[in-house]
């Protein structure tokens, strides 16, 4: 017979022996149900539309401060560095409802935020801290809180625990790669939906957006109160959530009448004056393709100008006295620039090199009898308008290329562009490359897609009627912001060009850029590689011997000024030698500036040499690193300093009072 096993003498009883206590361990949240995993989902598209559209919108709103160039230069690693801050952060579930609050908040208050920090670190003349500065009270904080947000609804989906260091390193890749392509996603197709969303709107819709999702979230948990009797009686007693929750309200309310209210939100009346003691008046501002579109007229100089975010497109010289000091023509003539809608005297150009590109008319192009009595021209950028009027004034047929409707507009409006009313041909009665170039016409779109298009068209018609569709000169200007379009100075687009050129047609093609530089060596280059003869020619009123001083002087605006244009003027036809004939007085065309320059034209050319340097011979082997084509193509990068440093000069050419003046 087996013992009965007993305890011990004085042991106690199993029931009352301590068991050793062992640390909780955190679990992953169970799996969500059907309607959990629909709404994570749904927050998770949500937030990462929030990533995209508020980092696009919080660059954007720095354009006109610190152009594009300049704020976008840093702003991927301002990205990084907030997700990588997230990283540290823990967060959950309950975190969600208080995060959104203040998420909507920031939003809300982020275009003056954006407007008034943006502009006292521009002051500081810093283009690399500067941005970056900038974008550290909304940005930062708006990718930090999304991201988080994004992580609890992630983290939800996978139940996966918020501890993991491994999670925590995926939600970091995956969120950045969302934001890039949202991102990428987004700034090529909201400039072109022809929507007009400003950086108010965005910021504002998007806070109401979570704003009210989440009071809508509160109202459906049961969380929100501390019992179910008090949710009940809620309507008579109210819980500390619900006090708080009230308040976060009241707070988002009057964040947006806060912003509203004021710049750059408030609605305005045009025109009306800003800047310093009302020295700046504007004309009339638009969101557009391109960026902010703004006319304006510095009061005490005495001039009108179009700018787009931070870049000048352009401006003419206003008032009896100033247009009367330059005598650009007789008091009994019309003045050099005419009269605008309103019958506003316009003299003549602040930019010489407006009237520079209009040069090409001098050059020989052949023999008498070939060059047609009807002659046509391509503009591609339209600027002010400047080059479109001298043609028709000329009675040379414009067909005008320019991707900004509202640029267009204002150049009709404010700077007596005549001959071109901003109803865009191809919505009349045929595509745009079939009208015939001897009919003045004008398009909104990329220069690149409608000489392509064009090319096509030149090439489909009868060999005998194709020079009669083919203009005698193309004028190309597309520089802004410090830089120019690179996929507009390609060997392919070169080629379209003199599809749609006749063979001895002249090309006119502006740059600003530094003598020395990548990128004014592949565009010289490219084009030498593509025409048979090029000349170059700078704005300096100056001669280039006593002008133009150091290699590395910025060569683009007047003459009292470091910063002047070159244009590169190039022919097809081997019989062409542009030699240049003297100018006459019909060339001259009422002004006294275009008499100045076209007098003294041949004392401004720049030598090839200068440009590419003594290195550069046909047998030099890497010569064909510097020809740009659209599979290789340096001018973006080359550009950098290009916009950094135009950027500098911009805040000189203008006090910091205009260009917060929108």
């Amino acid at each position: 017979m087996a013992e009965k096993a007993t305890p011990t003498k004085g042991a106690p009883a199993p029931s009352a022996m301590k068991v050793k206590e062992q640390p909780a361990v955190q679990k992953a949240d169970p799996p969500p149900t059907n309607e959990g995993t629909f709404r994570s989902l749904t927050k998770i598209a949500s937030f990462v539309v929030t990533l995209g559209l508020t980092t696009y919108a919080s660059q954007v709103a720095l354009h006109p401060l610190y152009g594009e160039v300049t704020t976008s230069q840093n702003f991927n690693y301002i990205l990084a560095g907030s997700l990588g801050l997230t990283m540290v952060l823990p967060t959950k579930p309950s975190f969600e409802g208080p995060l959104a609050d203040v998420l909507s908040v920031i939003l809300l208050l982020a275009p003056r935020t954006i407007y008034t920090w943006g502009a006292k670190t521009a002051r500081w003349g810093d283009p690399f801290w500067g941005p970056i500065a900038a974008q550290l009270p909304v940005a930062v904080p708006i990718v930090v809180i999304s991201a988080l947000l994004l992580r609890i609804h992630l983290f939800s989906l996978l139940g996966a625990s918020d501890n993991s260091r491994f999670y925590r390193a995926v939600a970091f890749i995956s969120t950045f790669s969302w934001i890039r392509v949202a991102t990428m996603f987004i700034e090529s197709k909201v400039p072109q939906s022809g929507l007009n969303w400003t950086t108010c709107d965005i910021f504002f819709g998007w806070g109401i957006g979570i704003a009210v999702g989440n009071v809508f979230d509160w109202y459906r948990s049961p969380a929100s109160f501390s019992s179910s009797a008090e949710k009940t009686a809620a309507s008579t007693k109210l819980s500390k959530s619900t006090i708080i929750k009230f308040a976060f309200t009241a707070l988002q309310a009057s964040s947006l009448f806060t912003t509203r209210t004021t710049r750059p939100c408030s609605t305005i009346e045009f025109p009306y004056t800003s800047g310093k003691n009302g020295t700046v008046r504007i004309l009339a501002q638009k969101q557009s393709v391109t960026g902010l579109v703004q006319v304006a007229e510095e009061l005490d100089t005495g001039f009108r100008y179009m700018r787009c975010d931070h870049s000048l497109l352009g401006g003419v010289w206003i008032g009896e006295e100033r247009i009367g000091s330059l005598k650009t023509t007789r008091w009994e003539n019309p003045p050099a620039g005419g009269t605008d809608l309103e019958g506003i005297k316009l003299g003549d150009p602040i930019y010489s090199a407006f009237m520079l590109q209009d040069a090409m008319r001098l050059f020989e192009r052949g023999p008498e009898g070939t060059i047609p009595e009807a002659q046509s021209a391509l503009v591609i950028g339209l600027g002010v308008g400047i080059m479109a009027r001298a043609l028709d004034l000329l009675g040379i047929t414009a067909t005008v290329v320019e991707i900004d409707p509202v640029v267009h507009e204002y150049a009709y409006r404010f700077f007596n562009l005549t001959g071109h009313p901003p109803v865009p041909r191809q919505d009349l009665w045929a595509p745009p490359y079939t009208i015939h170039p001897r009919i003045s016409q004008s398009h909104h779109m990329d220069g690149r897609t409608y000489v392509q298009e064009r090319a096509k068209f030149v090439n489909g018609v009868d060999k005998e009627t194709r020079d009669e569709q083919r203009y005698d000169y193309v004028v190309h200007d597309v520089f802004t912001g410090g830089s120019v379009p690179a996929h507009l100075f390609t060997k392919e687009m070169w080629e379209d060009v003199k599809t749609v050129m006749r063979p001895d047609g002249i090309l006119a093609v502006n740059f600003a850029g530094y003598l020395v530089s990548d990128a004014s060596r592949a565009i010289l280059t490219t084009l030498e590689e593509s025409f048979e003869l090029c000349r170059i020619f700078h704005d300096r009123i100056e001669e280039v011997d006593s002008g133009l001083g150091k290699d590395d002087e910025f060569i683009n605006m007047a003459s009292q000024h470091p910063l002047d244009r070159s244009v590169f003027f190039c022919t097809q036809s081997p019989s062409i030698e542009l030699s240049i004939r003297e100018p006459e007085d019909k060339d001259f065309v009422n002004s006294h500036l275009k008499r100045y320059l076209f007098t003294r034209f041949e004392k401004l050319e720049i030598p090839s040499e200068r440009i590419l340097g003594s290195e550069f011979s046909p047998a030099r082997t890497n010569r064909e690193d510097y020809i740009l084509t659209d599979q290789w193509n340096i001018l973006a990068i080359a550009q950098q300093k290009t916009a950094v440093d135009h950027w500098k000069l911009m805040r000189e050419v203008l006090p910091a009072e205009t260009w917060e003046a929108y």
